[in-house]
């Protein structure tokens, strides 16, 4: 799915509004997490965060995206529940 990564990882920025948080919580280094941000802005061409040297903000299309995109992933999460469920595992 184009853009996935990415997208989980700009929720996860989101929410905790801190790079190294959502790095902590990926597994992966500040330095990743804002390689994918990076990637994602450039790719929609838009800006979806403030950044200074003490914080991170979503900007106006952020907040906008982060509430389009949170109740779908919160769907997604219930929907591969729901299958898990059905089935027994390995």
């Amino acid at each position: 799915m184009k853009y996935a990564n990415e997208l989980h990882t700009f929720l996860l920025v989101a929410e905790s509004q801190s790079f190294t948080k959502a790095a902590a919580q990926l597994g992966v280094s500040r330095a990743a997490v804002s390689q994918a941000i990076g990637q994602l802005e450039q790719q929609l061409d838009l800006r979806l965060f403030q950044r200074t040297t003490r914080k991170v903000s979503l900007t106006e299309a952020g907040g906008q995206l982060y509430r389009q995109l949170s109740p779908l992933l919160l769907e997604i999460e219930h929907k591969i529940n729901e299958v898990l469920g059905s089935y027994n595992r390995l």
